[in-house]
């Protein structure tokens, strides 16, 4: 790691893009995916929004890459981030520092696939597509 590396949270890590699967990976290669990433840390954790995109590749075994850019390589998780390193809780950041293990859970929420209506009685049935 170099000292411009102030992007990076965690290394060392145990899978890379890669190992996250075919159905999580073809979730996350949807334009209309939104990746909800929490990041935990002992009793701290935060969360970062982004997005899916068709363009991902997700083939890297020993990286992952959560963008706030719209730069895709294969090791990029997803783009459109709404923080970057910097943005993250600093007592999450002290305890990586520190050496304790960090756990990542990726939520991906595929909006294209939502109907909303409204609540109450209807008189007619709605489908959505």
């Amino acid at each position: 790691m170099t000292r411009r590396g102030d992007c990076i949270i965690g290394i060392n890590a145990s899978v890379g893009a890669r190992a996250l699967g075919e159905a999580l990976g073809s979730l996350l290669q949807q334009d209309s995916a939104v990746v909800i990433i929490e990041l935990r840390c002992s009793n701290v954790v935060d969360w970062v929004l982004c997005r899916g995109s068709h363009r991902l590749r997700l083939r890297d075994e020993r990286r992952i890459i959560i963008r706030k850019s719209r730069f895709v390589d294969d090791a990029t998780l997803c783009i459109e981030a709404n923080k970057a390193a910097r943005d993250l809780d600093r007592r999450l950041i002290k305890r990586l520092q520190h050496g304790e293990p960090l756990l990542m859970k990726v939520i991906v929420l595929d909006v294209g696939s939502i109907c909303l209506g409204s609540s109450g009685p209807r008189k007619e049935d709605t489908t959505c597509t």
